[in-house]
């Protein structure tokens, strides 16, 4: 059985070996992470690896989700999916037409799967 979070898209990938999750509120083109609908699953993952995996999620992923919002102009009613890759790291964003979430996973692959 692979990861499970309680908030974010589901499910997490199975070549996942870590993910967190979160239900975000999107507003006027502006993302509000409420700290108690996030989860963080560290799975196989060391402590120092995850606090690499999660400064990932802070400084680059989030940052380009945000902006992506901005610019796109993203509303919350978008049915439209935000995908981004880096390396053996991912996260993939979507309103479901929601009006006023966005759902966001981000997960971390195993690096000696992971091809040059």
């Amino acid at each position: 059985m692979g990861i499970e979070i309680q908030w974010g898209l589901r499910p997490v990938p199975e070549q996942a070996i870590a993910a967190w999750g979160a239900r975000g509120i999107l507003e006027r083109f502006q993302l509000d992470l409420p700290w108690d609908r996030q989860d963080f699953q560290g799975g196989t993952l060391s402590k120092e690896e995850q606090n690499r995996f999660a400064k990932w999620i802070n400084e680059i992923a989030l940052p380009k989700l945000r902006k992506h919002i901005t610019v796109q102009k993203w509303r919350n009613d978008s049915t439209e999916r935000f995908e981004f890759a880096d390396g053996f790291r991912h996260m993939t964003a979507n309103c479901n037409g929601s009006h006023g979430y966005c759902y966001i996973l981000c997960w971390q692959e195993n690096t000696a799967q992971v091809r040059p």
